[in-house]
């Protein structure tokens, strides 16, 4: 304990060890007798026998301690110090912590062989952009991305709500659902989308040139030429209207909502048939309503058909 206090101070180790005793000891399914809530259990619960979440006492504390053995390893780097100091005091999920598990098929998945700490490019970028859109000493965008961050939560990082199937889930974190749920996604696949989908945002017409430029300046992104478009209706999306939502939120309405561009799959090794980065984008409330549960791909070409019978009947307007 005394390593890791030097290593990073006594609040940050405060954090830093109760977010690893919650990720070794604990998760929080979703209630199966009645899918509305999740509530917190100890991994050897017998309510999950026979699941590949199950795991012993034991093999939880040696969850804990090789990885706080591993930790102050990868802590005398003094980049992996700054990224989980991060982490720790600007989480975008509850117990946040850049530890994950190598695989999804493993069974049981949580056991010490199959969890690895994840320090590297990903999680660094990801925090390090987190940290300054919502820094309000730094520019005046901070409480329209702190918005967008809780907007983009509950898709990114939590399951979606599913009442029918053989896994019915509800808000849990998707690396603690069961594997096999088309709603599962390592931490990390979560951090890329969260990355993406602010990165989009920061790609909308419209957005500030002086934040651009400072985010520029200060090495925290690099800009592409090429505005978001909506996956279906290929309209720009823009910023002002976007900022305009998040700061006069109407509970249930949103013109800007977060999507699958296909359907989503289990376990499938198509990365745009997942819960993954490149199934997921923007999308306007118009084109998310016309895409329904298709794919995008049959989408345009329905539209692009649709298109063709109206010129083929002469119909003004489809020339």
């Amino acid at each position: 304990m005394a390593d890791l206090i030097r290593l990073v101070g006594q609040n940050d180790c405060k954090k830093i060890i109760r977010s690893l005793l919650r990720f070794s000891f604990f998760i929080e399914p979703v209630k199966q007798s009645d899918i509305k809530t999740t509530k917190f259990d100890v991994r050897w619960s017998p309510e999950l026998e026979q699941d590949p979440r199950f795991t012993s006492y034991a093999d939880c504390y040696a969850i804990f301690e090789a990885s706080f053995r591993s930790l102050i390893q990868e802590l005398q780097e003094k980049r992996n110090v700054l990224l989980i100091k991060m982490m720790v005091n600007k989480p975008n999920v509850s117990y946040e912590l850049p530890i994950d598990y190598i695989s999804r098929t493993a069974t049981p998945i949580h056991i010490v062989n199959n969890v690895s700490w994840c320090f590297g490019g990903l999680p660094l970028s990801v925090v390090k952009l987190r940290q300054f859109l919502t820094d309000s000493s730094k520019h005046d965008y901070a409480t329209f991305f702190t918005g967008i961050y809780n907007k983009i939560k509950t898709k990114t990082y939590l399951t979606d709500r599913v009442l029918t199937g053989l896994y019915k889930t509800n808000r849990e974190k998707r690396w603690e659902c069961h594997p096999s749920s088309v709603q599962f996604a390592l931490r990390k696949v979560a951090w890329a989308i969260e990355l993406k989908l602010i990165k989009q945002v920061c790609h909308f017409a419209g957005f500030p040139h002086n934040l651009r430029d400072l985010l520029t300046r200060e090495n925290i992104l690099i800009f592409e030429n090429q505005e978001v478009l909506c996956p279906i209706t290929l309209e720009p999306l823009s910023f002002d209207l976007l900022k305009r939502e998040i700061e006069n939120t109407t509970h249930g309405k949103s013109d800007f909502q977060v999507g699958h561009m296909n359907p989503l799959k289990a376990e499938t090794q198509n990365e745009i048939e997942g819960h993954t980065p490149e199934n997921i984008s923007w999308i306007s409330e118009q084109g998310n309503r016309i895409q329904g549960s298709n794919s995008v791909d049959f989408i345009r070409e329905f539209v692009i058909k649709v298109y063709h019978n109206y010129r083929s009947v002469g119909y003004p307007g489809a020339d």
